[in-house]
């Protein structure tokens, strides 16, 4: 009864950011990486110039594609699975023999936490991999074979799914003292060297963003990103934890190793706050336990918080509210679909959205790591902040852009700080662009040429 009770929770919030932006007018559908995913099961050249390759998490949303639409299937899929991911974490308490109390208040954790809120209301192979790998923990023990498919279809999903099967696999080892998490951390291993690694080393090497500590802390705007107060429960959790760090030091030492991993690979920061999320609930459980002198100041202590926890939620339900595509990004995008088609310049924040609605193709998008983006990056932020005209045009011919679209965003501080500042000066000659459409929040000029 009480699994179920926490099963309607997490349904009930879930749904909070779909409706909210539905009755607002807003694309249901929010986010960059997911109308990236969509792209690229269609066609593998979003990018001119650039082949992209298919990896098996496409060949699954292809599949997925074929049966749903996309905006049906990247909204009921995520709130399904969150559903799931509650109703199996009840039973992985269970397994790890957190009493009643210490689940009922590691679960609410989660359910209010900004990673579980974020990676569960749109889709994402990070929510497909942290169910596999629930399941797969859950049924390593009784059915193994079923256990290791799990958890070897998680590993498929990306090279930080990989890393968190690996890394599963060991604590579920050192916990249960069970053989069965080595072999599991070896396939995972096995996949990392053979499918991801080889990938990964592929890449180029892109500069950490300065605002890197902002996606860290949700509480700071980061989308999924960590939330103070499951942090500072988690530090209580782990001193009522050290106790015994003699048994399970191994789990101590993956999960810091895990806890650093995301620092360099965002796509870690799901896997690392269920573990937070873990902990902090032990440590909640600790606090509500413990005797105090003051019976008042332990019930203030308490409430600030639960405070805190509810808070973090709420505030991430109210951002990814707002969080783009707006539906004047939509309506300029679409635009574009119905003209001549082109090559588009943009920030690569937009190129998702711009070659979802649009169908053209973009000089770059949010694949920075991808083998020569990182070059067309810094090719992007110079030509933004150009100020010859003769540079701008050799420059749009070169790449054979017919259209440049500016954001609100971009003209807000994610490229330009001042009106007029660099490329957008130049755009004001009638003679060689065209403002072609604009809106609130959008404005499409097109390239007319050397005349």
């Amino acid at each position: 009864m009480k699994r179920l009770t926490f099963v309607l929770l997490a349904l009930i919030v879930l749904l909070v950011i779909p409706l909210l932006r539905l009755f607002a007018g807003q694309p249901v559908v929010y986010g960059n990486t997911v109308y990236g995913d969509a792209v690229r099961v269609s066609r593998s050249d979003p990018v001119s110039g650039m082949i992209f390759y298919v990896e098996p998490w496409h060949y699954f949303l292809k599949a997925v594609y074929s049966i749903l639409p996309f905006t049906l299937a990247a909204t009921i899929i995520p709130i399904g699975l969150g559903v799931l991911f509650v109703f199996l974490l009840g039973y992985l308490l269970k397994s790890l023999k957190y009493d009643n109390l210490a689940s009922l208040l590691t679960i609410s954790v989660v359910i209010l936490s900004p990673f579980f809120i974020f990676n569960f209301t749109h889709l994402s192979r990070q929510a497909v991999a942290m169910v596999l790998i629930l399941a797969g923990w859950l049924l390593l023990s009784r059915f193994s074979i079923v256990g290791f498919f799990l958890l070897i279809s998680a590993s498929l999903l990306g090279f930080s799914s990989a890393i968190a099967v690996l890394i599963s696999g060991l604590i579920f080892w050192n916990v249960h003292d069970d053989k069965k998490g080595l072999i599991a951390a070896f396939l995972s291993m096995l996949a990392i060297l053979l499918l991801h690694l080889p990938k990964f080393l592929l890449q180029e090497t892109f500069p950490v963003p300065t605002e890197w500590f902002v996606l860290f802390l949700s509480d700071l705007g980061g989308r999924g990103g960590l939330a103070t107060f499951g942090i500072l429960l988690a530090l209580v959790g782990t001193v009522y934890a050290l106790k015994h760090r003699r048994k399970y030091y191994i789990s101590f030492i993956c999960t810091g190793a895990m806890f650093i991993l995301s620092f360099f690979f965002q796509n870690l920061l799901p896997f690392v706050g269920l573990l937070v999320s873990l902990v902090a609930g032990y440590g909640f459980s600790k606090i509500w336990k413990r005797k105090w002198t003051l019976p008042a100041a332990h019930y203030f202590c308490l409430l600030v918080m639960f405070c805190g926890i509810l808070f973090s939620g709420v505030a991430h339900l109210k951002l990814l509210q707002h969080d783009s595509p707006s539906k004047d990004i939509v309506e300029a995008f679409s635009w574009l679909r119905t003209q001549n088609s082109g090559n588009v310049l943009s920030d690569w924040r937009n190129g998702n959205w711009i070659s979802y609605y649009s169908g053209n193709k973009v000089f770059l998008n949010e694949d920075l790591s991808r083998q020569g983006m990182n070059k067309r990056y810094f090719e992007s932020k110079n030509i933004f902040r150009e100020t010859r005209m003769q540079a701008l045009s050799s420059f749009l011919q070169i790449n054979k852009i017919k259209y440049v679209v500016i954001t609100k965003s971009m003209l807000n501080g994610d490229v330009w700080e001042r009106e007029n500042q660099g490329m957008m000066f130049l755009l004001q000659n009638r003679e060689t662009f065209k403002k072609v459409f604009f809106n609130d929040e959008v404005i499409i000029w097109e390239y007319l040429g050397d005349r």
